[in-house]
């Protein structure tokens, strides 16, 4: 996969010269250090394709060469920011565990399917096709076909990207690490991608995780969530927000501190209150503390109950 090898090392060189100067020696002793050795003619390259993006490239004699303007951090540069993290991460991981480090790291905690990241991402950039050969979770049966990629996610240390299939003209989602084979296509407008594609991608900015709706027949699919969270869990949930729909009302549920989520109710967001251990509570709506009730009868501590006085009852 010799593109995605050329990705890797461009935007590892975005990495080390963004918030720093360096010459152009430094930059490749640290890129043989990565594993992703490079000549000077192909660093001369790679200069040219960072600017090519629109980057400013400045080189000063006594320091080296240094991206300068800095408040160019758009949504996919900072993916490209996060995914050198990534791969340095990775490439020092695996370089630590060939040797006796198997009891000290663990790097099954560190997401997959960062090797298709960047092939992704040029699809994405470019606005292209890719035809795939992907392997179904769970089973032997495989996916052939031509998809758009239009965003990415991550959940649960995996990374996924939402697609359109041509096949059947709707939005998949896919798993990174069980695309087996993939070759970049033709480019696809805007106008390629129906109506309902889209709309079905802009629902997924009010779920957690990836995983559907466990409300699907919902008008909708987005529901007003009401949570009562501790005082000891409200300073998290103010610096992390569950969702950018998040409101903190600053009223109160008996002791708790009311909070408003408007999201698609999804096993990602039940599983995120429940590992608060009771610190966060479900109180709101109805439909969704009977079905935490009835799917997730160990689950209790996620359920704030009130009584038939209007009283909470502690779960």
């Amino acid at each position: 996969m010799k593109d995605n090898l050329n990705l890797q090392r461009l935007v590892r060189v975005i990495g080390l010269i963004t918030y720093q100067s360096l010459s152009g020696e430094a930059v490749m002793d640290q890129l043989k250090e990565d594993e992703l050795p490079i000549s000077e003619r192909t660093f001369a390259r790679i200069i040219k394709q960072i600017r090519e993006l629109g980057f400013e490239v400045k080189y000063y004699p006594d320091k080296g060469y240094q991206i300068t303007d800095k408040v160019k951090l758009n949504e996919d540069y900072a993916t490209m920011l996060a995914l050198n993290t990534l791969w340095t991460r990775q490439s020092r991981l695996e370089r630590l565990n060939s040797g006796d480090s198997d009891d000290l790291i663990r790097t099954d905690l560190y997401s997959s399917g960062l090797r298709m990241l960047p092939v992704v991402l040029q699809a994405m950039n470019n606005s292209q096709k890719i035809s795939i050969v992907y392997q179904e979770y769970g089973s032997q049966d495989t996916f052939e076909g031509t998809v758009s990629p239009l965003k990415l996610a991550e959940a649960d240390y995996r990374w996924y990207v939402y697609a359109y299939d041509e096949g059947s003209s709707s939005l998949k989602l896919f798993g990174l690490d069980r695309i087996r084979t993939f070759s970049l296509g033709k480019r696809v407008s805007s106008d390629e991608i129906p109506h309902s594609v889209k709309e079905a991608l802009d629902l997924n900015q009010f779920k957690l995780g990836v995983k559907p709706s466990i409300f699907p027949d919902y008008p909708g699919q987005v529901m007003d969530v009401t949570l009562a969270v501790s005082d000891y869990s409200l300073p998290f949930l103010i610096d992390r927000p569950f969702i950018d729909t998040q409101e903190i009302t600053n009223k109160k549920i008996g002791v708790y501190n009311e909070v408003k989520l408007h999201i698609i109710p999804t096993r990602d967001l039940i599983k995120k209150v429940a590992a608060t251990l009771g610190d966060i509570k479900i109180a709101g709506p109805q439909e969704l503390t009977d079905y935490v009730r009835k799917e997730y009868p160990a689950f209790a501590d996620a359920i704030l109950s009130i009584s038939p006085k209007g009283e909470n009852i502690l779960c």
